[in-house]
């Protein structure tokens, strides 16, 4: 190509890509400023020098030298390298900051409202059903109508943490009786979780059982997962897809890359799992600062990594996965799609070398409803009745 050598070739071709995603980057924070403009710069520079690197040695040895030119052009891209990283955490830092003000403001409104809810009922045990939402207008009401509120001596609360929507999302909730907590931004999908997180504790939930807003988790299924939790057999409890059969509305791809990174998980945490990414799932009240993150979109292996370091005791039970009632998956979006991956390596690094978040405000645990004993059995109460949506069954007795 052009007369180049395999190296200049090999770089030519690092470079060009590099400038497409710089590029892309700045299209897709809309930073148009100086950062993007800048690296783009930069990178034309040495793609030039690349195709012509008689100039780059004639500029700085008055002659050519190929050896001398390339150990120059080593110099510039890990220059470019060191400014692209410096850039990169200083926009995290500012995003971490960002998240952060948004989400105590967030809290701060809800505080007068999440006070009021946080006395349990004597002799009840209470149990935070979470969900985080963004833009589900068209399903939530009917997540929200099929759940419960008490169940024997369980009090079920339901949190809706709306992340920024532009639709009637949280006005909905609020006329479903949810409690809801209402960032006034986008912060992504792991953000409101985190606000779920300080929110669910200072309601003094015993346990906490995180579910979809689109209406893809069965209610059916809410005990099932429970149950270990209030027998004390797990401290979190994921429901799997793949336990049983495998949803038939998830593509090929997404089945893979689940199980590309479930099996990541178990290797690097010595879990068993078989479904790393399920959004249904619940931990006791106690664990949940052990898998706090720091990932503010995509958290899952994250969460699971912070839960093997902290010695969290995790299991699953097997779930069905419905059809979405509306909106779309997180991954309708090309970009989105493509940035799972390097967000998911930013994970596994920032799990093995950050400390976990930490919440002061996290409130002292309520100790209404202590651990049993030893060898003591506690018989979960079970729904009052098993509903079934489309052909989808969740009846235990038919597991």
């Amino acid at each position: 190509m052009f007369g180049l050598s395999l190296l200049q070739e090999v770089l030519f071709t690092a470079l060009v890509l590099l400038l497409f995603f710089t590029l892309f980057a700045g299209i897709l924070r809309r930073a148009w400023a100086f950062p993007a403009i800048f690296c783009s710069l930069l990178l034309v520079v040495m793609i030039f020098f690349d195709l012509f690197p008689g100039v780059l040695g004639y500029v700085i040895e008055g002659q050519p030298g190929q050896n001398s030119v390339y150990l120059r052009f080593d110099i510039l891209l890990i220059a470019f390298a060191v400014l692209a990283y410096a850039y990169a955490t200083r926009e995290y830092k500012h995003h971490q900051e960002f998240a952060g003000h948004v989400r105590s403001q967030a809290l701060a409104l809800a505080e007068l409202m999440l006070e009021a809810q946080s006395k349990v009922p004597s002799g009840m045990t209470r149990v935070v059903i979470l969900i985080t939402a963004r833009n589900e207008a068209e399903s939530i009401g009917e997540v929200l109508a099929a759940l419960p509120t008490q169940v024997g001596n369980l009090e079920f609360k339901t949190l809706v943490v709306d992340d920024g929507s532009s639709d009637a999302t949280p006005l909905i909730a609020r006329e479903a009786g949810a409690l809801v907590v209402r960032h006034g931004t986008s912060l992504g999908v792991g953000a409101p979780l985190t606000t779920g997180f300080v929110a669910a504790m200072q309601l003094n939930c015993q346990y906490l059982i995180h579910i979809d807003a689109d209406g893809q988790h069965n209610p059916d299924d809410l005990m099932r997962i429970l149950a270990p939790l209030i027998e004390g057999r797990a401290d979190m409890i994921i429901g799997s897809r793949f336990r049983e059969i495998r949803p038939t509305h998830l593509s090929a791809t997404r089945s893979i890359g689940i199980r590309l990174y479930t099996r990541l998980v178990n290797f690097l945490t010595g879990y068993t799992i078989t479904d790393a990414t399920s959004g249904y799932w619940g931990i006791r009240a106690e664990r949940i600062p052990d898998i706090s993150f720091h990932a503010e979109y995509n958290f899952a292996v994250e969460m699971l990594l912070r839960a093997g370091k902290n010695k969290v005791r995790l299991d699953e039970v097997p779930v069905v996965q419905l059809p979405r009632l509306g909106g779309h998956s997180q991954f309708h979006s090309i970009s989105l799609f493509l940035l799972y991956h390097p967000r998911a390596v930013a994970q596994i690094i920032s799990a093995y070398t950050r400390p976990g978040p930490k919440f002061p405000i996290f409130p002292r645990v309520s100790k209404s409803d202590p651990l049993p004993r030893r060898g003591e059995r506690v018989t979960p109460p079970h729904l009052l009745e098993t509903r079934v949506r489309g052909d989808a069954h969740s009846d235990p007795a038919e597991k």
